[in-house]
């Protein structure tokens, strides 16, 4: 449940988001970029990188909590994210050292 609320939670109109959001937030950021960046995120352009990590990992695991998709076990959801995880960190070095402008 702590997991789905996590991608749930919906500001409400005029609050900011309250600081347990923020940190736990931070916190997955944090993680995901000392495991596909090895490092922590230092410019604009890592964090995008992060933050679209994220979203890509949310939707595996939102589409399969939902069964949108089919029904999907543990043990699939997680080969699902390591799966992309993988793919996505093998192309992270290119991404990173190339110099052409991002839009």
């Amino acid at each position: 449940m702590a997991w789905r609320s996590l991608f749930e939670y919906r500001a409400t109109y005029r609050k900011p988001y309250p600081d347990w959001y923020r940190e736990a937030q931070a916190l997955v950021f944090r993680d995901l970029a000392l495991a596909v960046l090895g490092r922590p995120v230092d410019s604009p352009e890592k964090l995008l990188l992060v933050e679209t990590l994220w979203a890509a990992l949310h939707g595996v695991v939102s589409v399969a909590m939902d069964a949108r998709f089919r029904d999907v076990s543990r043990p699939t959801i997680e080969a699902q994210i390591d799966l992309l995880s993988r793919l996505l960190s093998s192309g992270v070095d290119a991404f990173m050292s190339s110099s052409a402008p991002r839009g």
